[in-house]
């Protein structure tokens, strides 16, 4: 997670609780596919929030090393307490800044990081640490959504303005395409792009209640950012009233896209 609590524009006390629910509705095969798990590597989720997914390695892959680490000392307790009671001997979760990593060079074979980096103030020297960190031959992968909320249609331009204006006001939805060029320019080679349609928030017709309910509580804990966005809690409370009422039309589609960024350490 980012530098400061402040920076996590999502973060309430029930935030690991949220993390679970939507990492269920993700592709587990997917997620294995981009960490490229193998045996006998050490594996570092980097921004690992309620640590599912790093629990779905380590269970997946017992004959690895999975390390977990999160800025906030609440989510890494929670994580703990998780894979302490699976009784996950190869996985442990540490405290730490992606931007600072608190690991010697070359000392892990892959880096996995999902939904994190554009949450960050540097997210280049986060993609500079995971270099270091990763030994000749390492791997990383980087997941982020790309275009979520601001690919509507029909479109409404009035809910338009207001979408882009908010979720690029929250985080940094563009960065994705970015990401190629910064790993190139902090040493990776053999970069590869795989974009895929994002099952959270892709909907045609009505949202699917799980989705739903994640927008909510994101929503809800985000609600104080969107309200400096929009001028007032007034503005805000209508933006999120409209974009649920569109979200619930049946005549309505929203795309959303998951960009997985990907290079490897030269020999």
């Amino acid at each position: 997670m980012p530098k400061s609590g402040q920076d996590y524009v999502y973060d309430s006390a029930r935030e690991c609780e949220r993390l679970e629910r939507q990492t269920a509705l993700l592709d587990p095969e997917r997620l294995l596919h981009a960490v490229r798990p193998a045996p006998g590597a050490r594996i570092l989720d980097a921004g690992s929030g309620s640590g599912a997914v790093a629990r779905m390695i380590a269970e997946r892959h017992p004959d690895t090393e999975v390390v977990g680490m999160d800025l906030k000392p609440d989510y890494v307790a929670y994580a703990r307490r998780f894979a302490e009671a699976r009784g996950l001997a190869n996985l442990s979760f540490e405290e730490g800044d992606v931007q600072a990593l608190p690991f010697p060079d070359a000392s892990f074979d892959r880096v996995w990081s999902q939904f994190v980096l554009y949450f960050l103030p540097r997210p280049e020297a986060a993609i500079a640490e995971f270099r270091r960190v990763l030994r000749p031959g390492g791997r990383v992968a980087v997941a982020l959504h790309e275009g979520t909320f601001m690919t509507l249609y029909p479109e409404s331009l009035a809910l338009q303005a207001r979408t882009e204006r908010v979720t690029l006001g929250l985080q940094d939805l563009r960065i994705a395409r970015r990401l190629p060029l910064m790993l190139r320019a902090a040493g990776f080679a053999d970069i590869t792009v795989e974009v895929e349609l994002d099952p959270i928030y892709t909907a045609i017709g009505p949202i699917a209640d799980g989705p739903r309910r994640n927008l909510v509580e994101i929503t809800d804990a985000a609600l104080p950012r969107v309200t400096e966005i929009l001028g007032g809690r007034t503005e805000a409370e209508a933006y999120l009233t409209d974009l649920l009422a569109w979200l619930d039309d049946p005549d309505t589609c929203s795309y959303s896209f998951i960009w997985t960024v990907s290079g490897v350490v030269p020999l």
